[in-house]
């Protein structure tokens, strides 16, 4: 009662102890008791003696002195006092329909007679309670959150790092394939940094959640500590935001599970790259054999195509070529080389990569395609790479001609293209 309301303590301590009213023009006597000066002289005017009512000492009935300092504190303590301002009286009471203080008039006017009315002090206990409710449960939720945070972020971390390692194992295997691969590279990296900021993201999501359940905490806590009147000012619109934020559900985020999925996905893409640069490194070494032959073989294992003795007659002469043409040149330096139409990378079934190697000689070099060239397996990791960094899902055809799309050895095929691949012909 007393921590509540602070107000109506002090004006006990005002109070004159014969009218038992607040003190009106007060009065001190030699024996350092305070009355009104109204009722001092009508007590010693009834009783015909100079005795003060409560240490009954006898004084000079002529001797009182006005107390200006008790004057100036009764004065504030009544400006403290909050009053009905229809009827002027205390606000003693809480209509719980109005959701308002009243006073006793009010009470029993017909504005309020009917609605149920309780003292302020049993109303503000009630408050206090469903304050504190709404704190515990806050606190709960809020307790739930951060454990799960934290796990969440401990997760983060490990992730983190291992999605840092393989930024760094990219960037390293990258540089082993040739400058084809820098504009696909950028959109690995791209996906990786986007899955970063994502982490990012969610973490920011959730501490700002549990900035909020903070602060609506706070502003319990700072309510209950407000005294009297103050604390039912706004009371509403506080248990308002409270319920607000205890109903409040997250805000859809990706998840975790998606997250990892996504790392998962980057890891699994990286040990296939790395999967198929070992291979064709080691299928594509110049003692296995003619190049065609490799590649068919690698293609019938990309594609998971049967083998098949259906070869077209041209593919079996000996003077086919393979045109070597890098990825910035804009055209074949060959003299022979004639352009033909440039059919798209990302067309199913119906593709033509050209397998091209950088031996000892300049770009443009001819070569004959039975000749085994070191390095080879190079510019094949590369084309497989390009078509996997692209996320193509077509049949990889690595230096030999669709069934779809045969080109008959006397029409010459394009070498050259926007792109950097060609096609396979003679040219």
């Amino acid at each position: 009662m007393s921590a509540t309301f602070p107000v109506n303590e002090l004006q006990d301590e005002l109070v004159c102890p014969i009218c038992l009213e607040s003190f009106k023009d007060p009065v001190i006597l030699d024996c350092g008791h305070n009355y009104c000066q109204a009722c001092i002289n009508k007590c010693w005017e009834a009783s015909g003696t100079g005795l003060c009512p409560q240490c009954r000492k006898s004084l000079p009935k002529g001797k009182l002195r006005p107390n200006k300092q008790l004057k100036e504190v009764v004065d504030k303590a009544r400006d403290l006092e909050e009053e009905c301002k229809k009827h002027e009286e205390a606000l003693e009471f809480f209509c719980k329909e109005d959701r308002t203080l009243i006073c006793t008039v009010c009470r029993e006017s017909r504005e309020h007679r009917a609605h149920t009315v309780i003292p302020i002090e049993a109303a503000a206990v009630e408050f206090k309670e469903q304050l504190l409710n709404h704190r515990d449960r806050v606190q709960r939720v809020r307790d739930e959150r951060g454990t799960r945070v934290a796990a969440e972020e401990r997760e983060c971390q490990t992730l983190l790092k291992q999605l840092e390692r393989q930024k760094q194992e990219i960037a390293s295997e990258f540089k082993q394939a040739r400058q084809v691969l820098k504009q696909r590279e950028q959109l690995m990296r791209n996906r990786l940094e986007g899955t970063i900021q994502d982490f990012g993201k969610t973490r920011n999501r959730n501490t700002k959640g549990l900035l909020l359940l903070d602060n609506c905490i706070a502003e319990i806590n700072q309510k209950c500590q407000q005294p009297g009147i103050e604390f039912f000012k706004d009371i509403d619109s506080t248990l308002s935001r409270c319920e607000q934020v205890n109903g409040e559900e997250e805000a859809p985020v990706d998840s975790l599970t998606e997250l990892e999925s996504r790392v998962q996905a980057l890891s699994e893409s990286q040990n296939v790259l790395r999967g198929l640069l070992k291979h064709f490194q080691v299928e594509l070494a110049p003692e296995l054999g003619p190049l065609e032959n490799i590649s068919s073989e690698v293609q019938r294992q990309v594609s998971g195509e049967e083998p098949t003795e259906d070869v077209p007659e041209y593919h079996k002469q000996e003077d086919s070529s393979v045109c070597l043409l890098d990825y910035e040149d804009d055209e074949c330096t060959s003299d022979s080389c004639q352009k033909q139409e440039v059919v798209p990378t990302d067309r199913q079934n119906n593709l033509t990569d050209f397998i091209a190697v950088e031996p000892e000689g300049d770009i443009g070099h001819w070569f004959d395609s039975k000749v085994r060239r070191p390095g080879a397996w190079k510019i094949v990791a590369a084309v497989v790479v390009l078509v996997l960094l692209a996320g193509l899902l077509t049949t990889v055809i690595v230096g030999s001609v669709s069934k779809a799309s045969v080109t008959p050895p006397d029409s010459p095929a394009a070498c050259c293209s926007e792109n950097g691949i060609g096609y396979q012909g003679k040219c």
